[in-house]
């Protein structure tokens, strides 16, 4: 009898959001579309390989649309982002898989700090009230702590948002 080899797949995606939220706590609501965070654009080419995959770039994000499937929007990681922070801190979180691509799911103490952030940062009125709603939701489930590499994921993210948040009001940009 041969050997076997068993190769773990990390992948280097991480899904976020409500699809995220949902996946651990069914009760919430359903998503309306897949969020992404991306450590670099070899997941676009995945989904490109996807029949009928229609894909547009703004900036750092992406927009997929497969038809039949809910809308996926990408974020790519770039310098000084810390998107990669997020997806090496839940390494060890569970794999699902997305209209043929494996992605992480975010742990619910990755999505409670997300939420922190957006709660606080979020620009956007609409969004912002989602996000105080989500993280309400949140408080009142994760009692989890947060691991060292969530915290730190967390601050550099904040950090970035908020350095982004400084230069806009400099320049007159977001």
């Amino acid at each position: 009898m041969g050997s076997v080899s068993v190769r773990k797949i990390t992948p280097k995606n991480l899904l976020i959001g409500s699809a995220s939220i949902h996946w651990w706590f069914p009760e919430f609501r359903k998503p309306r579309d897949y969020d992404i965070y991306a450590m670099d654009e070899s997941i676009i080419d995945k989904f490109r390989k996807n029949a009928g995959c229609c894909v547009k770039r703004r900036g750092s994000r992406y927009l997929v649309r497969i038809p039949g499937f809910l809308r996926i929007e990408v974020t790519i990681n770039y310098p000084k982002s810390a998107i990669d922070d997020w997806v090496i801190a839940n390494q060890d979180s569970v794999i699902a898989e997305v209209a043929g691509v494996y992605l992480m799911v975010a742990k619910p103490t990755t999505m409670l700090l997300i939420k922190r952030i957006h709660s606080s940062c979020g620009a956007e009125t609409t969004k912002k009230k989602k996000n105080q709603e989500d993280l309400i939701y949140l408080e009142s489930r994760v009692h989890e702590k947060s691991s060292e590499l969530e915290l730190v994921a967390y601050e550099n993210r904040l950090r970035h948002i908020k350095n982004i948040t400084k230069r806009g009001d400099n320049h007159g940009t977001a």
